[in-house]
Order: C-alpha cells, then sequence, then structure tokens
C-alpha cells in the first residue's frame, strides 16, 4: 500500500514535471520568436532606407548633370568627361552616363558635320564609331537587318548618343539613335511628355559573365528659360537627354556596405505580381555564384518571418522582399529554450518539489519577456530622440550649430562640383534682445525665441535651413543668433529679398504674456562663391556683415564685401595691442593749459592720454579710447593714469600749489563700486592736495545717470574733488541734471565753440549756458579755442576759463614747471 502510493506521487510529480516543463520550453521559445522579429524588422527597415537613399543620391546627381547643360547649352566632349569622371569615381552604381541630344531632321547634316570637325581638331577620343569602314567620320545610325550599325534613315528627329563616359565601354554606341530602339524609344518619350525623370529596368551582363540588372534612367533637358509643364506638343524646347545606366546590383551593394545586415537574405523585384524572378539577390549564406543565373535567381525562403517595402526609382517601382536567414536565428542563442526544457525534466526526476519552483520560474520568464519587449521598444525611443537632439536645439526645435556645418560643408562640396550652384546665409541678430530678458524675464525671451523660430520658417523654402546656433545651449542667458542657409539662389537679389521679408514678419508685434513686444533684426549676408573653403568661413563673414548692419543703425541688413574683412582684422589687431600696450606700459600723458579768463594766466592743465604705439607711432585718444572701454581695459588704465596725474600735481605743488590737473574720467570707471576708494587711497598715497585735482565726466555717461552714479560723485565731492561736466552741448539734453549733479564746472564742447563766429545762435546759445551755469555757483570751462577771434568772442560770453591750442599745444610733464615761469600775455585787453 505503501509502495502504491509512492509509486503514484513519483507518477504524479513525473507527468506534471514534464508538462510543466514543455510549457516553459514553449514560452521562451515564444519570447525568442518575439525578439527575432523586433530584430528582423528593424534590420530590414534599415536595409529599405539604405537602398531608398542610394536610389535617391544618384538620381540628384544626374539631375545637377541635367541642369548643368540646361544652364551651359554648348559643352564640349572634354567637358563632359571633366563632369563625369567624379561622378563615376565617388558614385560605384554608375555603370555609364550618356548625352543624347534632340537633332531635327532638317538639321542632321549641319549637326554631322559640326560633330566631325569638332572630332578633327578637339581632343583624341579612341575607338569612336561611325559608318562601316569608317572609324573616323561621325553619322547618326541605326541598326541594320543583319544586325550592324547603318547610316540612320530619314525621319523627323533623331536621339544619337553623342558623349558617354566612360569611353572605352560605350566606344561602340557613338552615334547610335536610340529612338529606334522601342525600350530606349518607350523611356525616352515617356521623360519627354512628362517632364520628369523616367526608367526602365533591363537584363545585362558584367565583364566577367555575371547577370546584373541595369536601370536606364533617363532626364529631359530643356532649352534654358523653357517649362516642362507648358512644353509645346512638337516639343521644340527639347534639348535632348541626360541617360544614365545604374547596375542594380553595384548600386544595392554599396547601399548595404554601410548596414551589413548579416542573417538577411534580400530579393528585389521589378513587379510586385511577379515575386520569381528578382532582379537582385543577396544571400547572407554561401552559395555557389553559378545557381544566380538570369532573372530567375534565389527565391525567399519560406520563413514566417518576411518583410516587403517599395522602393521609388524615378517612375519605376521596385519591391524589397527581406527574409532571415538560418545564420540570422542561429546567432542569438535559441538554446536557451531547449536548456529551459532539459533543466526542468532532470529537476522533476531529482526533486518532486521542483514543481513548485518551476511554476514560479514560468512567471519569470513571462515578465522577463514583458520587460524585454518593454526594453526594447524604450531604447528605440531614447536613440531616436538622442539622434534628433544631437542636431537641433532643446528650446526652438530649429537645427543645431552641429546640423548646419554639415549642411554648409555639403553646400560648398556641391558649388566645387559646380560652379553655378549659388547660396546664401543670413546671419540674424535680434536687436536688444537683453532687454526683454531683463524686463520680462528668460521665460519671455524664450517664448520670444520659439516665435521668432516660427516666423523664420514662413520665410523660407522648404529646400532652406533656419538654424539656431547659441554656443551654449545650457545657459541661455542670451542667445538670440539664427542662421538662414539659402540653398539654390538665383542671384544675390534673392538673398536680398529674403532678408526683407524676414524684416517685415518680425516687425509685426508679439505677444508675450499678455506683453505686446516689437522687436527688430540686423541681419549680415554672405554669398558664397568659389574661394570659400569651409562653412566656418562663410559664417563668419555672414557674422562680420551683421557687426557691420548693426554699427550702421540695428533693423537692417548688410552684405559682407572684403572691406568688412579687413576692418575685422584691423579691429582684432588693435585689441591685441592693447592689451599688450596696457602690460607694457606704452602709454603717456600730454597737458594742456586751461587759462583763466579773468587774469590772462594759467590756472590748471587737462591731461591728455597718448599711445606710443611701436609701429604707427603716437596715437590720440579717438584712435583706441573706444575699444580700450568695451574690453574693460579702461578701469586699469584709468588707475594708471590717476596716479601719474598726482605724481605730476605733487611735482607742481611746492612751486605752484594753486595749479589744477583735470583727468578724463569713463562712465565704466565710476561704476566700479572702490571706485572712490580708489581714488582716495592715491591721493593719500602722492600726499596732494585734493582741490588740485579735478575729474571730467563726459555728458553722455551723466544722461539719465542711476542713484548708485549720483551717490558715487556725491561721494567724490565730499572728498574734496572737483567735478566738470565735460563735452556740454554735443546735442543731449542734460541741462536738466545740472541741479541735482554736485558739479563745479562746466566744459562747452569745441563743436559749439568753432560755430560762435559764423552763427550768432550759438552765441545766444552759449551765452545762455554761461548765465545758467553762474546762477547755478557754476563755472564754465570754453574747450577748443584755437585762433585770436574765438577768443575775442569767448570773453564776450563771460567765460571762466579757456583752453584750446591758441594758448600752446600740449606739454609733457617735464616740461609744465618751466612754462608756468615764463610770460604769456595772451590777452589782447582786460574782459569787461
Amino acid at each position: 500500500m505503501v509502495k502504491a502510493t509512492h509509486a503514484k506521487s513519483i507518477a504524479i510529480t513525473l507527468i506534471s514535471g514534464t508538462v510543466l516543463s514543455v510549457a516553459g520550453f514553449a514560452t521562451f521559445r515564444a519570447i525568442e520568436n518575439s525578439a527575432d522579429s523586433v530584430r528582423f524588422e528593424e534590420a530590414a527597415r534599415n536595409a529599405a532606407s539604405a537602398i531608398r537613399w542610394e536610389i535617391e543620391g544618384n538620381l540628384t546627381e544626374l539631375q545637377s548633370i541635367a541642369a548643368t547643360f540646361t544652364v551651359f547649352e554648348d559643352i564640349r566632349e572634354d567637358q563632359f568627361r571633366d563632369l563625369i569622371e567624379p561622378l563615376l569615381a565617388l558614385e560605384p552604381g554608375f555603370r555609364v552616363v550618356h548625352w543624347v541630344p534632340r537633332v531635327a531632321g532638317d538639321q542632321r547634316r549641319d549637326f554631322e558635320s559640326t560633330v566631325r570637325r569638332t572630332d578633327k581638331v578637339g581632343l583624341p577620343t579612341p575607338a569612336r564609331r561611325g559608318l562601316p569602314g569608317n572609324s573616323v567620320e561621325f553619322a547618326i545610325t541605326e541598326t541594320g537587318t543583319e544586325g550592324k550599325p547603318v547610316r540612320a534613315g530619314a525621319r523627323a528627329e533623331y536621339f544619337p548618343i553623342l558623349y558617354s563616359e566612360p569611353v572605352a565601354a560605350t566606344a561602340t554606341a557613338r552615334g547610335f539613335d536610340l529612338s529606334t530602339d522601342p525600350a530606349y524609344r518607350e523611356l525616352l518619350f515617356r521623360a519627354r511628355e512628362t517632364g520628369q525623370t523616367s526608367a526602365i529596368l533591363d537584363l545585362s551582363t558584367s565583364p566577367s559573365g555575371t547577370p546584373v540588372s541595369l536601370l536606364q534612367v533617363a532626364l529631359p533637358v530643356f532649352e534654358r528659360g523653357g517649362d516642362a509643364d507648358s512644353i509645346d506638343p512638337t516639343q521644340r524646347h527639347l534639348s535632348g537627354f541626360v541617360l544614365g545606366v545604374l547596375v542594380v546590383d553595384t548600386l544595392v551593394g554599396a547601399a548595404l556596405t554601410h548596414l551589413s545586415p548579416a542573417g538577411l537574405d534580400l530579393f528585389l523585384y521589378d513587379n510586385a505580381d511577379n515575386l520569381a524572378a528578382p532582379i537582385f539577390t543577396h544571400l547572407s549564406r554561401t552559395r555557389d555564384r553559378s545557381e544566380l543565373t538570369g532573372r530567375h535567381r534565389a527565391e525567399p525562403s519560406k520563413s514566417p518571418l518576411r518583410h516587403a517595402a517599395r522602393i521609388e526609382a524615378a517612375d519605376q517601382v521596385l519591391f524589397l522582399v527581406a527574409t532571415p536567414a538560418p545564420a540570422f536565428l542561429a546567432g542569438h542563442g535559441r538554446w536557451m529554450a531547449w536548456c529551459i526544457l532539459l533543466t526542468g525534466l532532470v529537476a522533476t526526476a531529482l526533486f518532486a518539489c521542483y514543481l513548485r519552483s518551476s511554476g514560479h520560474r514560468t512567471v519569470d520568464l513571462a515578465a522577463a519577456n514583458r520587460n524585454l519587449e518593454r526594453e526594447i521598444v524604450e531604447r528605440r525611443t531614447v536613440e531616436a530622440r538622442l539622434r534628433h537632439d544631437s542636431f537641433h536645439d532643446a528650446l526652438t526645435n530649429l537645427p543645431n550649430r552641429p546640423a548646419l556645418m554639415a549642411r554648409l560643408e555639403r553646400c560648398i562640396e556641391r558649388a566645387k562640383r559646380d560652379p553655378n550652384h549659388l547660396f546664401a546665409v543670413l546671419f540674424l541678430d535680434i536687436d536688444n534682445f537683453k532687454l526683454i530678458n531683463d524686463s520680462l524675464g528668460h521665460r519671455a525671451g524664450d517664448q520670444l525665441l520659439v516665435k521668432i523660430a516660427e516666423r523664420l520658417d514662413i520665410c523660407l523654402r522648404s529646400l532652406d535651413t533656419v538654424a539656431y546656433v547659441q554656443e551654449d545651449a545650457t545657459a541661455r542667458l542670451g542667445g538670440d543668433e539664427f542662421v538662414v542657409l539659402l540653398d539654390r539662389v538665383r542671384a544675390r537679389s534673392d538673398a536680398l529679398f529674403i532678408a526683407e521679408r524676414i524684416h517685415e514678419q518680425l516687425a509685426q508685434p508679439f505677444d508675450l504674456h499678455g506683453h505686446k513686444v516689437i522687436i527688430t533684426a540686423s541681419i549680415g549676408v554672405a554669398i558664397s562663391d568659389s574661394d570659400y573653403e569651409t562653412g566656418e568661413d562663410l559664417l563668419r563673414d555672414a557674422d562680420t556683415a551683421m557687426y557691420r548692419a548693426k554699427a550702421t543703425g540695428k533693423a537692417r541688413y548688410a552684405v559682407f564685401d572684403e572691406t568688412m574683412h579687413a576692418e575685422a582684422l584691423h579691429r582684432l589687431q588693435l585689441e591685441h595691442d592693447l592689451v599688450l600696450a596696457v602690460d607694457n606700459r606704452e602709454f603717456f600723458l600730454v597737458y594742456q593749459p586751461i587759462v583763466a579768463l579773468d587774469s590772462g594766466v594759467v590756472a590748471g592743465f587737462e591731461a591728455l592720454l597718448r599711445w606710443q604705439h611701436p609701429q604707427r607711432g603716437v596715437l590720440p585718444p579717438k584712435e583706441f579710447m573706444k575699444v580700450t572701454v568695451e574690453l574693460g581695459l579702461i578701469v586699469p588704465l584709468g588707475v594708471w593714469v590717476l596716479e601719474e596725474v598726482c605724481r605730476t600735481l605733487r611735482s607742481l605743488q611746492t612751486s605752484h600749489g594753486d595749479v589744477f590737473i583735470s583727468v578724463n574720467v569713463a562712465k565704466r570707471e565710476i561704476e566700479v563700486p572702490d571706485f572712490v576708494d580708489t581714488t582716495r587711497r592715491t591721493i593719500k598715497a602722492f600726499d596732494v592736495t585734493v582741490s588740485q585735482l579735478h575729474l571730467e565726466i563726459s555728458e553722455d555717461a551723466l544722461i539719465d545717470a542711476p542713484d548708485s552714479t549720483i551717490e558715487t560723485l556725491s561721494a567724490l565731492k565730499r572728498l574734496g574733488v572737483s567735478l566738470h561736466m565735460d563735452n556740454f552741448g554735443r546735442g543731449y539734453s542734460s541741462i536738466r541734471h545740472l541741479q541735482k549733479l554736485p558739479l563745479e564746472i562746466v566744459d562747452i564742447d569745441s563743436s559749439l565753440i568753432n560755430t560762435v563766429e559764423a552763427d550768432q545762435l550759438y552765441a545766444s546759445i552759449i551765452r545762455a549756458i554761461v548765465d545758467l551755469a553762474h546762477n547755478m555757483n557754476m563755472k564754465v570751462l570754453a574747450e577748443g579755442i584755437e585762433h585770436e577771434e574765438q577768443l575775442a568772442s569767448i570773453l564776450a560770453l563771460d567765460c571762466d576759463f579757456a583752453q584750446g591750442t591758441y594758448f600752446c599745444d600740449p606739454l609733457k610733464s617735464e616740461d609744465l614747471v618751466s612754462f608756468l615761469k615764463k610770460e604769456a600775455p595772451w590777452l589782447k585787453h582786460e574782459p569787461s
């Protein structure tokens, strides 16, 4: 009884274990099949895409050649060879390329004579064939009754082969009228009637005798100015055909070399209804090539995994069928299901309790299957997103700089092959974009960039590119530059027209979170030419032109020329020299006397900065000061100037303690937080009288001066430093600032002084300025006195001080003491 019960338990255990083991085997086999299906579909789609791209690339090259014949109507045979040889070298799929002109019946005699005459004087071409028995004289031929070429009979039009490359492979075809061949006639006339590229498939053999499939492609070439959509019935606008013969085997083989679709058998058909005769076969397994003869080659396997794709080659439709080879399935570990089955059976025999764990194992395998499928989908999504993100800006979704540079390089390479290929680059910079970020916030600035990208896209054609070229996409603090690549423009005016359209689009208000914002853009335009070697050069020139547009007033465009490049190089050299000049102490000061008009004596001097340039000699501030301020070098340079002025004041204190020196201070120096402390320390270090130091602040630096600037000036005033408003009267409305600024002297700009004699209106203006300043307890200094008549006018206007070359040219510091000891009676009469 115990034995029977034990045997029954063993039998139940064995049966149950076997069933569960088989179930596990089936489950994991299903997982393997599902993974194989996913991998197979991805590999097959990639192969189909590669073949499409390869065919489209070859057709595009033929279209470029046809476009060349449209632009240049009279192309010689050597020029045709130079045009085609690079194509044959780069594109292995091409077997031969013909130029087939259309010859009217009444023009046949002239056409043959012209070709013969050209053959005699032109470059030698081997194995040219004409009529039988004559290897040199050219004639239009057709196939005779015996299958040999004979002189073509009379007809309304002819389509002879004139040029062919390579010549050695097609020597016997020269002059043959393709319209006499029914297949070619149907191909050519279909292309002529539709005005589009047409193609037919043909079967041939390679030099080694292997059968190959050929794709015959005909591209109609119309006379320049003609339109394929409006050809008249007599086809008078047709110039001829560019006929390309593509070896399908080589073409598809070249496409697959980039993929190496291991484990796939590929079959290419020319008819979806006849899948028994592939025109091309790619077998992953080793097979004797003698099996693949004629159009009936190896057939697809009967695997349930099968992928079919439609491939268009001009107006010819091909069909690709992909099936997995045994190597595809064997290479992905299909032995795992068998291992599970054997493991389950062994475990069942050894352990009765393994039934329970075996059930859990099945559940785990099902979960693993779901996780695997989910991971595959997620990985594909991530890979696609990474490919997109690597060439697109995250905010605007526009192509980024790497994508733009890749397209620019392709345009440059195309232009090298075709001198008539013209393209242009527009470099856009949004004017005052930083103001949007500072006033409405960076979120509004980002929204504006997105809206600008949308409007730019409206202005462009499908073949153009607009890119966002911000250098650091992770720190969007002011990136406001866009680049537009205009491909295949006809003339420079096309690029300028697009620039004007962009201005019109951006002139319309933008709605940013309820705020109406109006912006403008400065656009630099660079037109391609044969001198450009890299996309960086073209982008640099467009950027240079953009800065010229911005410098001339913004909200406009400028076209790059060589003078802009020269100016940019000059600016770069100036910046380099300025940095060295500050380090090498190449600057020095000269001092121009300031005369008190009530006594005629020298009341002080103005310190003027000069640069002793190693090559250009002495340079005045107008040559370098603007760049010095923009580079931020004015701050250390200003500290040095202040020290030099205090050193000079120290030397004058013993003999002329009442003489002051004024020094110009830039707006950027005043904005430095410790400017007052630096001034105090310098005065203390040189032990000079504070009242002898005057600081001149330009009028434009005080326009709408912020509270921090006014506080700095007040602190200087409390320190005892006298303050001047320099260049007063240049045109800025700064009279209202006089009452709130702690100024002691107002310097009238020399532009007003130079016009006071010619126009009494200016004399009245200066009189009003003098009266206003005096009423506010300020003194007035007249700048730019160059001759005695100006001095007389200034005396009549009751100014306090005068300065200019009339009194003395600027002096070096070592000459000041001796100058002050001289008698210099400039005044001819006492002031009234």
